[in-house]
Formats: structure tokens, C-alpha cells, sequence
């Protein structure tokens, strides 16, 4: 292709009208980009084949446009019938907006004349997912393709295109090493596909575009420009200019938060912590309740109800819906998904002037303000104890200043304790390059499940074919070959000696117990432990028991850190249960995992959000995190007690895993199975005299109706649901009901 010459950063040089996209393509992909024109990195990875089946890595600031180009070739890629496309993102909640964003592509009709379509895929790492075979775009988390990678599913060779979006997070210790491997077997599996990455800006961008086998494609532009400055005693300092701020409220977050709504903008604050969240949001609620028009009032209060109607809400909750209705918020993982996506779509729709979050957000959703204040550049890692953050993550907050359409420029700070604090942070972030992406996958214990993977999938056959698929990763680049081999020859000693790989003729592979493992998605190291446990497990084991034996496992990643504060209540717990429970590695880590089975215990025994935090500290948002940790693994334990012949554990690991999932006694797994039917309904039914889908069956839509939390429109579904005798009464009740969170002035609901 040819393109119009244009001045470098004109982002007007391209027409989307100009693409090889086909016409109906051409139509969404300007509705998707808010105009007729390409921006210059989008123009770029045009310029490099990106449309014509090459594969580039794209290395641009937050908001420069990126995901534009994966929308384009998607289209093309359905459009002309040539396969599937797989994206990839890092969290279930950035999976659930790009799959928002690529439903625009189900409007396009593919060479056969049926409609495209677009699936999500996140949780449920047993299984190959086949039923995604009947997509053309699917949409997961780098976890659920590693996962489906594993169990092998037939549609995983018709895959032409492969997306790996915030491809830069190789650097993260957690979650690099799953997309190195991910990197790696693809490019074995799927020689012929094309790739295309996406990147914050990295000093070593060439390196990994070379690593993956993409052309480098980079811009430093902006749609929106960013300055970036430090503040310090009521002063912006910028690289070439100061701006004062005015004092009027004695505090400078106070006056910030005043100087940025001044305006109509909005501004995000970024805190260290989750307490330090909380007490911003607090301090600066009555610069945002003194910025907020009346018309807005109504929208905030019915905002800050709904806050309060989550199923799992509590005290905390109770804070942010008082902090709501004033137009401020704190946005953290220790909330409940509800309630952060109620504070999101708050913010989105202009109704809350400012939130106060953890870092977490800045690599989550897409929450872009005009200004942005980081408050401090110190984190506190458990491990590490108090570090200072990395260029990188700064940049990735920062990047959230300006809201593409909205506004003309973004601002991003970085809050100084002093003056020569203030110098400091200039040098050491706002001038300092962007640190260069390191291979994580020897650090992490993901390699022995890696290995594992290679050969239950068939990547490899052999030993050879284990070292060949490792050399070609990040690590076997930066380390070298060597390295690799005498890590890979470890790893393959260890599985042999734990009878999960074997010898088959003069190749390799794993044996059942190894296939099971890696389809499992857990380490083999929890596989092990869990198989050696269940096999020793005294006769009258109690739940207690099985509890301590998924949480004793390096897969409960993180467990629930035990304070002072809840000390004597855990001591009192594992006092009470010392029998029950295995022995520990150290001191410190029974109180760690005493804590955690405790929290879990309490939620199986059917008590509240507001209960385990009363009592335990623990925030609705950790506790959701270890309740679907602790579910998987204890699926996973009953799965490999067949192994042992052990049939008591694995049916009991199973109940409790659904037990844990659901947070219900055993007399209520029957109702929870029902869809709509959570903890909170299910036994207001049991209570109601329903104890049972049967009972259920025999009732009435009315007499459903009539429980607490219930309602026609429910009642309707469960018992079409279960089946039995429904009156056509019931139907045109159930179909005209409508069910709404709350009421605004539009008419609509976060």
C-alpha cells in the first residue's frame, strides 16, 4: 500500500476510508475511533503490514491509541474468512472492556454471510473450552489461554491472529512468566499466525519485538498531551515552567483537589495503600461535595444507595456510599467488584469529581482523568519490606491524565515531601527513561509447571524438544542457552523423581498423574503435596482438615496476613482445631494459614461480609479473591485424591469446593445450583420451607414470589428452571416486571 505523506505526528495523514478493510469494517472501526483519521502509531503499524498479515509490536504511551489497530485487523481478519483471533489481557476486568469494545465487530457479516462472533472466556481452568470453537474473536485472560493451551482444543489450530495486549507486564513477577511461556509455545504451536503486541514504552522495545518475532513499531504522540510535574508547598513544577496552586483549605491535597476542579476536570490520586486510599478520599470529600451542582445530587444518591445493595457489602461499603454522596471515592481490591465498577461508571458519567485508589487501578480499566496525583513514589512489598516503584509503574499511572475527546491536555504530579525531595523525583521519574523488561521466568516457580506443560500438551516429545521450546524465551535471550538447559534439566530431574514425567521410548511423557496436574493449572509442587496429604489423612477428618491442606500449598497465593489485632482470635482457633491441622514449615506462616482457614470456615458457615470483617479485618474484595483461590484448589484436591483411592476426601473436597464458591452450608448446595439463586435467596427459601429444587417444583410462582429477595420475575426463572406447573398469569407478570438498581434524572444506572 501507498500512503499521503504527512508531517511526523500528523494524525490526519491516514484515512480510515484508505484502509483495506472492507466497507462495513471501515463504518465500525470510525464509530470505534470518534473520527475519519488514523493516529500516528495507528498510522505506523499500517505503514509497517499490520493490515496485510505482518507481525508488529507496538510500543506507545498509555492512551496513544494502541487498541484501535487490534479492532482493525480483527476486522479484516473475519471479514475475509482467514481465521479466528485470540486477544489476550492480563485481568478479568480489562477482558470484560475489550470484549465490550470488540462486540462493535459482531455487526460485520464474514464471507459466508453469517455474523461474526465475539466470546469471553476467564474463569474454569479445566477445560479446553471447545465450545469457543463456534467464535471468531475471543477474548481472555493470559491465565485461560495458558490454560486452554494445555487440554489442547481443536480450534486452536484454525487461531490466525493472536493479540497480546500490555505485553510489557513480562517484568511483573506474578504474571510475566505466564505470558513468556505463552510467547514461546504459540510461536511453536502456531508457526503461520500473526502476532501482534502492545506496549507501554520500554527502553528495550526492539529486544522483545525481535523475541517475539514482530516488527517494532513505536511513537512517543499523545492525543491528548501529558505534562508531567512535581508538587511540592503549593507549587506545580513543571520541566520548563511553576504554576502556584491557591491555598484555601490548609492542606494541599485539599487545595490540589480544588485546583483541579476548578475547571470541570476531575482528578485521580494514587496512594500507597488501601487505609491511605480511604483517609484521602475522606479528606478531600468536602472540596468535591462544594464542586457539585444540584442537578448532580440526585444522580450521587442514587448512586451511593445502590453502593449499599450489593449482596456483599459492609461497613466499608457503608463508608464509601457516605463518601459517594458527597462526589468523592476510594477505589481498591479489598471492595467487591460491584462496588468498584459502581465507582468506575460513577466517574465515567462525570458524578464523582475524584477518586482516591491503589495502584492496582492504574493497570486495570481504563479510567482516564485530567489530572492525576501520585502521592508517593514508596510502595511497601511484604517480601521486600518499603521500595520505591519503578519508572515504569509510575509512567503507567500518569498515563490515566487526560481523557481522549474531553480534554485538550492532561496532568500528571507526583506529590514531593520536600524541595529537595521535589528535585529528586524529577530527575529519578519525570526525566528518567523508562527501565528496560527483564525475563521473570527463572525467579518464578511457574517454571516447573511450564516444563510440565511442555510435555502433557505435546509441545515437546522429548528432552531436546523441552530445551528447544525454553531457548526460544525471553530468559534463554538475556541469560543465555546455557542457563536455560541446566534449569530445564532440574526441572525434568524433579517431575521424573515426583512421578510426573517418564521415559516412553526415547522421548518423554508425562504420565497420568502429570496430564492431570497440568490440566489442573496448578503447580506441581501443590499437586504433590496435596497427593502426598490426602494419602496420609487420618480416618475422621474434619472440614478444618481439608481446609488447611489446599491453604498449606504454594497455589493459596496470597493467604490472609494475620495482625496483631486478630492474633488472639486465630491463636484461639488453632488451639481449639490443633489436631485438625498439618504441620508447618515456621511459626509465623500457622497464623498466616490459621486465618485464612478461619475466614474460610466462616464463610461455608454462612456468615457475612460484615461478620469476617468485623471479626477478622478482611475486606469483602480479599476475601472474594481467597474464596475462588481456595474453590479451584479444592476442586483440584478432589480431582487428584482419585489418584490415592482415597473416594471419602474426594467427594468431601468437592461439596466444599462448591461450598466455598457459593459461602452456604451443605443443606443449601442444592438451591445455589439454581441461576439467581445466591447464598442470601437460597436460604431465605430453606427458611421459607423450599429446601430443595423438588420442594421448589411443587411451589407456586406466587408462593415463590412471596420470599424475601425473591420477586415474580425470579420466581418465574427458577421454576422454569426446575420445572412443574406454571399459569399463564404468572408468565405475562414475569415478562412485563422490570427490575432496576436505581433511578436518575437519565434514566439510566451505573
Amino acid at each position: 500500500m501507498t500512503f499521503p505523506s504527512g508531517r511526523p505526528g500528523d494524525p490526519v495523514a491516514v484515512k480510515i476510508q484508505d484502509l483495506p478493510i472492507g466497507e462495513g469494517a471501515k463504518s465500525l472501526v470510525s464509530d470505534s475511533a470518534g473520527g475519519d483519521s488514523l493516529y500516528p502509531i495507528q498510522e505506523e503499524a499500517v505503514k509497517a503490514g499490520v493490515l496485510d498479515g505482518k507481525s508488529v509490536l507496538m510500543s506507545a504511551p498509555t492512551a496513544s491509541g494502541k487498541t484501535l489497530v487490534p479492532l482493525m485487523v480483527a476486522a479484516k481478519a473475519v471479514g475475509s474468512g482467514t481465521g479466528k483471533v485470540v486477544y489476550m489481557v492480563p485481568l478479568r476486568a480489562l477482558a470484560y472492556e475489550k470484549f465490550q469494545e470488540f462486540k462493535i465487530l459482531s455487526r460485520l457479516r464474514k464471507p459466508n454471510g453469517k455474523p461474526t462472533r465475539v466470546g469471553i472466556s476467564t474463569g474454569d481452568y479445566d477445560s479446553a473450552a471447545e465450545s469457543l470453537k463456534y467464535y471468531d474473536i475471543i477474548v481472555c485472560t493470559f491465565e485461560k489461554m495458558d490454560s486452554m493451551v494445555r487440554h489442547r482444543p481443536t480450534w486452536l489450530r484454525d487461531v490466525s491472529l493472536v493479540i497480546f495486549d500490555e505485553i510489557h507486564l513480562l517484568y511483573s513477577a506474578d504474571r510475566g512468566p505466564v505470558v513468556e511461556m505463552l510467547v514461546a509455545s504459540i510461536n511453536k504451536m502456531l508457526p503461520g499466525a500473526q502476532k501482534l503486541a502492545l506496549s507501554a514504552t520500554v527502553s528495550n522495545d526492539a529486544e522483545i519485538a525481535e523475541w517475539i518475532g514482530c516488527r517494532l513499531v513505536k511513537s512517543d504522540w499523545r492525543p491528548v498531551p501529558l505534562h508531567e510535574g512535581v508538587y511540592h508547598d503549593s507549587t506545580i513544577s513543571f520541566p520548563d515552567h511553576e504554576e502556584k496552586v491557591e491555598q484555601r483549605f490548609g492542606d494541599e491535597l485539599m487545595d490540589l483537589t480544588s485546583y483541579a476542579l476548578s475547571n470541570g476536570g476531575q482528578i485521580l490520586f494514587f496512594t500507597p495503600s488501601r487505609r491511605q486510599a480511604v483517609s484521602l478520599a475522606t479528606r478531600i470529600s468536602p472540596v468535591t461535595s462544594l464542586s457539585n451542582r444540584a442537578s448532580k445530587a440526585q444522580d450521587l444518591d442514587g448512586l451511593a444507595t445502590t453502593i449499599t445493595r450489593v449482596e456483599d457489602n459492609s461497613a466499608l461499603g457503608n463508608q464509601l456510599s457516605s463518601l459517594v454522596k458527597k462526589g468523592a471515592a476510594f477505589h481498591h481490591a479489598g471492595l467487591p467488584s460491584s462496588q468498584r465498577r459502581l465507582v468506575e461508571e460513577g466517574f465515567r458519567r462525570g458524578w464523582l469529581k475524584a477518586i482516591a485508589a491503589t495502584p492496582t487501578l492504574a493497570a486495570g480499566v481504563n479510567l482516564p482523568a485530567r489530572h492525576v496525583c501520585v502521592t508517593s513514589v514508596y510502595r511497601h512489598d511484604v517480601r521486600l519490606g518499603r521500595r520505591e516503584i519503578s519508572v515504569m509503574e509510575y509512567k503507567q499511572m500518569a498515563g490515566r491524565a487526560g481523557r481522549p475527546q474531553f480534554d485538550d491536555y492532561g496532568v500528571a504530579l507526583i506529590k514531593a515531601g520536600s524541595g529537595d525531595a521535589a528535585e529528586a523525583l524529577m530527575e529519578d521519574y519525570i526525566r528518567a527513561p523508562v527501565e528496560a523488561v527483564k525475563s521473570m521466568l527463572g525467579q518464578s516457580g511457574f517454571l516447573s509447571s511450564a516444563t510440565l506443560s511442555s510435555v502433557a500438551a505435546g509441545v515437546a516429545a522429548d528432552a531436546e524438544g523441552v530445551r528447544d521450546l525454553f531457548s526460544s524465551t525471553l530468559l534463554a535471550r538475556q541469560r543465555g542457552t546455557r542457563y536455560v538447559d541446566w534449569r530445564v534439566k532440574q526441572m525434568l530431574k524433579h517431575l521424573t523423581d515426583v512421578g510426573l514425567v517418564e521415559s516412553h521410548g526415547e522421548g518423554l511423557r508425562a504420565t497420568r498423574l502429570g496430564r492431570r496436574v497440568s490440566e489442573l493449572y496448578i503447580l506441581p509442587e501443590t499437586a504433590t503435596s496435596m497427593v502426598d496429604r490426602v494419602s496420609k489423612l487420618p480416618s475422621g477428618f474434619t472440614d478444618v482438615t481439608v481446609l488447611h491442606l489446599i491453604v498449606d500449598t504454594p497455589d493459596m497465593n496470597p493467604v490472609l496476613i494475620s495482625r496483631q489485632r486478630d492474633r488472639l482470635i486465630v491463636e484461639e482457633f488453632i488451639g481449639d482445631h490443633a489436631s485438625e491441622f498439618f504441620p508447618v514449615e515456621s511459626e509465623s506462616s500457622i497464623y498466616d494459614e490459621g486465618k485464612t482457614v478461619l475466614a474460610l470456615e466462616m464463610w461455608i458457615e454462612e456468615a457475612s461480609f460484615e461478620a469476617v470483617y468485623e471479626r477478622l479485618g478482611v475486606e469483602p474484595g480479599d476475601l472474594h479473591v481467597v474464596t475462588e483461590n481456595a474453590a479451584w484448589l479444592l476442586y483440584a484436591a478432589s480431582e487428584l485424591a482419585n489418584f490415592t483411592g482415597s473416594k471419602e476426601f474426594s467427594v468431601l473436597a468437592s461439596s466444599m469446593s462448591k461450598r466455598v464458591r457459593q459461602g452456604v452450608k451443605r443443606e443449601l448446595l442444592d438451591l445455589v445450583s439454581l441461576t439467581g439463586i445466591g447464598r442470601v435467596r437460597a436460604r431465605n427459601l430453606f427458611k421459607a420451607g423450599f429446601r430443595n429444587r423438588s420442594e421448589v417444583a411443587k411451589a407456586s410462582v406466587e408462593q415463590l414470589s412471596k420470599v424475601p429477595s425473591i420477586g415474580s420475575k425470579l420466581a418465574l426463572s427458577v421454576k422454569k428452571q426446575v420445572g412443574g406447573l406454571i399459569k399463564e398469569k404468572d408468565l405475562k407478570v414475569g415478562e412485563f416486571e422490570q427490575t432496576k438498581l436505581f433511578r436518575s434524572d437519565r434514566r439510566s444506572a451505573p
